[in-house]
């Protein structure tokens, strides 16, 4: 070799060690793993299929498949990435012993060593003999039309496999019917005539469940299908949530379960804690039934069967789930309106057939109020925020750009609007609201008939703006009237009284207000913000809400999100202090006075600024960067039930 080549190969070999790469003239060898998954048995037609892997491995490497015994090579293959290899469908002519092996193999610089499985051998297919067995459904009685239903399944089972059913009679079993089995073996027989007296049982053959199973025969037990009572259920077809057209009148019908025609239905409500019936009808050869009835108010009615025999049936009694019938007196989802910051057309000069909607105090007018208005511009129509149908109506407060005569204080427009029809005594009020957010302006859904005998406010829910802390406080509140004993005879009259017990007195200027704890569900002394059922604490302005009350003769019932939170009621027990009290002495109170006013009034939505306080946070907020804009509430939709 000459001088310069040494000189060359010396130079290489010496890069090569620095950069930590193998020499022309060496090879790392390595050990090779790898792992195999072969099968034990073959498959039905005694072929099956073995794979693994070489590890470290690449791709291209040889691998045969060899007889242990002999070393002949069976078949080939080549190694694909990361080393794997497959033997796909080999043939399996007898008991045999295989092995696969790779020779060593280079990989790139590397050079992978041999590599050998290790024996292993693949069975002969062999089928096995499995004992069938499972359970039967079978109906101890007839239905009414003299036919039955029995279902069941077989243990092991599959699908596909033949069932029948068989009728024991006095010349030996008869096959009546046949199917196949379902998913995991299970089967039905529906509406099968059933002879008096019969006895039946269900046969399955023994079958073959795909390639390695076959599933012996199966006999059930024998039973019989007697005649006896029958349980009837109520289908309703009609429990409508409100009545048609928002009229009193309403169908009610429904189906029964079983029964014959002529069988009759009555339609029941409760009266004073006792059930009472209202209707009766009878079913028609649809086991069909309809009532026609007028509702008095929102009212829970449920169906009634009664136990009935007829020939060769005895019908058991039947009562179906409570249902609510509301008579749907007012309804605006504010989605009929073209979208405006001043909508026109949303309210009516004068209540009437049709008009929704009037303005409440349209005026300027001496008192708490004297800073406001109701105006058409306190009033919007918008689509709701990711809707591109539903719109929302929307409570504003707005700049009236003039100042109060005598004070120099700035005016307001305010959206301020009742029904313009007179809602009926008694019924259920909700709307869905999201609020506005700061102090400065009070949102109510709310109705009033007035104050004095048989009168009062009742507010739904009222919310004014955000408060320091966590606990946001949404409300509700009742106002009643009241005398006082203005000749000072030392006879007074209190609250909603039915009757004038005393001479000379006069209505109270002022009110009584109920600020009520939480009765139902809740506990915190506030009206909401529980996380639980309502949410975070920004949640009554950053999210939609339901709110709701239920009025009637005895009790308000109060609803946030569906969920009960308070139940304002008489109760003048002396061991059981008044649950919500309308006026400030119950000792006086006569013990049949009216527990809830019975009058007939207007539904109001309203945003107000009132003078005082929310004023003073009104202009606070404006003085600090805030807006008008910031104080609109917005309605999605509000209804009233009777």
């Amino acid at each position: 070799m000459s001088r310069r080549r040494s000189l060359m190969l010396a130079a290489t070999v010496a890069l090569a060690s620095l950069i930590g790469l193998p020499s022309p003239a060496q090879a790392v060898t390595k050990t090779t793993t790898g792992s195999i998954n072969a099968p034990t048995v073959a498959t039905w037609d005694n072929n099956f299929s073995v794979s693994g892997n070489l590890n470290p491995g690449c791709a291209g490497r040889p691998v045969v498949l060899r007889d242990n015994a002999t070393n002949a090579v069976l078949a080939s293959t080549t190694t694909g990435s990361a080393g794997y290899f497959s033997f796909v469908n080999y043939p399996n002519p007898s008991t045999r012993t295989y092995n696969i092996r790779s020779a060593g193999f280079d990989c790139g610089r590397d050079r992978h060593t041999q590599w050998d499985s290790g024996a292993f051998t693949v069975g002969q297919f062999q089928r096995t003999s499995i004992t069938t067995n499972g359970t039967i459904n079978a109906p101890a009685m007839n239905n009414v039309d003299g036919s039955f239903t029995v279902s069941g399944n077989l243990n092991p089972g599959c699908s596909g496999r033949p069932v029948s059913l068989y009728q024991h009679t006095t010349a030996g079993n008869t096959w009546i019917t046949g199917t196949n089995t379902g998913p995991n073996g299970y089967f039905s027989f529906v509406n099968v005539p059933n002879p008096s007296g019969s006895e039946w049982h269900v046969f399955s053959a023994g079958f073959d469940c795909g390639v390695t199973d076959r599933h012996e025969h199966w006999t059930s037990p024998s039973f019989r299908v007697v005649a006896g009572e029958y349980p009837t259920t109520f289908t309703s077809t009609s429990t409508p949530e409100y009545t048609e057209s928002g009229e009193q009148w309403v169908n009610l019908g429904g189906t029964l379960s079983i029964g014959s025609p002529g069988r009759t239905v009555s339609l029941y409500t409760m009266e004073n804690g006792v059930p009472k019936q209202v209707a009766g009808t009878t079913i028609d050869g649809n086991r069909g039934f309809t009532f026609r009835i007028q509702v008095p108010v929102v009212t829970t009615y449920w169906f009634y069967s009664s136990a009935e025999d007829r020939p060769g049936v005895t019908y058991k009694s039947a009562k179906s789930a409570e249902f609510t019938v509301k008579s749907l007196r007012l309804w605006d989802d504010f989605n009929g309106y073209a979208d405006s910051t001043n909508p026109q057309d949303l309210v009516q000069n004068t209540a009437g057939p049709g008009a929704k909607w009037v303005l409440r105090q349209p005026d300027f007018l001496p008192g708490n109020r004297s800073l406001q208005k109701s105006d058409t511009r306190g009033l919007g129509i918008g689509l709701v925020d990711g809707s591109t149908t539903n719109k929302s109506l929307r409570l504003k407060v707005v700049d009236a750009n003039d100042a109060e005569p005598g004070t120099g204080l700035r005016r307001h427009l305010v959206g301020h609007i009742g029904s313009a029809n007179a809602m009926p005594a008694y019924g259920h009020l909700e709307a869905k609201i999201k609020f506005h957010k700061p102090k400065g302006a009070h949102a109510s859904l709310w109705q009033t008939s007035g104050y004095g005998d048989g009168q009062a406010e009742l507010d739904v829910v009222e919310w004014f703006g955000e408060r320091e802390g966590t606990t946001q406080r949404v409300q509700h509140t009742v106002h009643v009237g009241s005398k006082v004993d203005t000749n000072e005879d030392g006879c007074t009259t209190y609250t909603m009284t039915p009757v004038e017990a005393c001479s000379g007195d006069t209505f109270k200027g002022t009110d009584t207000e109920q600020f009520p704890e939480f009765t139902e569900n809740q506990g915190d002394g506030s009206f909401g913000a529980n996380p639980v059922s309502f949410g975070e604490a920004n949640t009554w302005w950053s999210s939609w809400h339901t709110y709701e009350a239920s009025w009637t003769q005895s009790e308000y019932r109060f609803y946030i999100d569906g969920v009960l939170v308070n139940v304002l009621k008489r109760d003048y027990e002396s061991t059981n202090p008044m649950h919500s009290k309308f006026g400030t002495n119950t000792t006086l109170v006569p013990n049949d006075v009216l527990a809830t006013a019975n009058q007939p009034g207007q539904v109001i939505l309203s945003n107000l600024v009132n003078n005082g306080t929310e004023r003073d946070n009104l202009m606070a907020h404006l003085g600090s960067g805030g807006s008008y804009g910031d104080f609109t509430t917005e309605v999605d939709w509000v209804r009233v039930w009777r």
